[in-house]
């Protein structure tokens, strides 16, 4: 810019005009809040996050960071092949840049079909004794004994 003036001129320093946006956060997959997976089943986030400046995104499981399996331009992916029960939590995911912010979250609840890995056996008991039988499952959550 070029000041004039009837005693002379002068041009100013340069200086950058940065128009800024707020944070756009679109949630393409899972579509719903809350999703209930078979341990084994495949799990996936998927996000598209925009804004100006770039947002900061990050995304949480229990209040714990995690890392993102993929970042592709504004596609943000978090995956997993094959659901463990220590998959299963909450996951937050926030985006926020100096205009606004955003998040969204999943729950995701797992669970296994009981399977037994070491049956009951046949026991002897004295009379007026107690006894224990022992049986060893996999299962989750913890099943109700009875």
């Amino acid at each position: 810019v070029v000041l004039k003036n009837a005693l002379g001129e002068t041009e100013s320093t340069p200086c950058v005009l940065t128009v800024l946006e707020p944070v756009k956060l679109t949630k393409i997959a899972p579509t719903s809040d809350v999703v209930d997976l078979k341990v084994g089943a495949p799990f996936e986030i998927l996000a598209d996050v925009v804004g100006k400046e770039a947002p900061k995104v990050q995304l949480t499981k229990d209040g714990k960071e995690v890392k993102f399996t993929s970042v592709e331009g504004t596609r943000h992916i978090y995956s997993v092949a094959e659901v463990k029960p220590e998959h299963q939590g909450v996951y937050k995911l926030t985006a926020k840049n100096k205009t606004s912010s955003e998040e969204t979250s999943v729950t995701l609840n797992i669970t296994a079909p009981l399977s037994v890995s070491q049956p009951l056996t046949d026991i002897n008991v004295l009379l007026g004794q107690p006894g224990t039988f022992n049986l060893t499952c996999d299962v989750f959550p913890a099943p109700k004994v009875s």
